[in-house]
């Protein structure tokens, strides 16, 4: 699970869109769509790693990063690109997860967030990553 620093909202998929989706909701431990598994996936013909993907519980679906302060999104895991391996980088305790192809790109939540809000990927321009670009991880069960 990745919840913003005060534990108080969660990454989830949104449940009411149509499309794929991500919002702030209000963390739960036990809601699927909180829920994420970091995998590493193999390029099918040379079985090399491509990078660390981030695939929700409930939707099955591969979180990808649309660049510049655009609202991320969910593809199938067999079409992810470049656009769709993550970074977790250590921060004072928290972790800010970037994509890596674009080391600049941060997956973002508004400090004042409430539920219901896009998440979102920002630039970051250098200095300590702020409030909002810094993410707690919680191991599930």
């Amino acid at each position: 699970m990745l919840c913003n620093p005060d534990g108080g909202l969660a990454l989830a998929v949104d449940p009411a869109a149509t499309a794929q989706r991500l919002v702030t909701v209000s963390h739960s431990l036990s809601d699927p769509m909180q829920l994420w598994d970091a995998q590493i996936v193999f390029d099918r013909n040379t079985t090399e790693p491509l990078g660390l993907a981030l695939i929700n519980h409930c939707s099955g679906l591969a979180l990808r990063g649309n660049l510049d302060n655009s609202p991320v999104s969910q593809i199938p895991v067999q079409d992810v690109d470049q656009f769709a391996f993550w970074e977790f980088v250590p921060s004072n305790g928290y972790a800010v997860i970037r994509l890596a192809e674009r080391r600049t790109q941060n997956l973002t939540a508004d400090p004042g967030a409430t539920a219901g809000l896009p998440v979102m990927i920002a630039d970051w321009r250098g200095g300590l990553p702020d409030y909002s670009q810094v993410w707690l991880i919680y191991e599930s069960a």
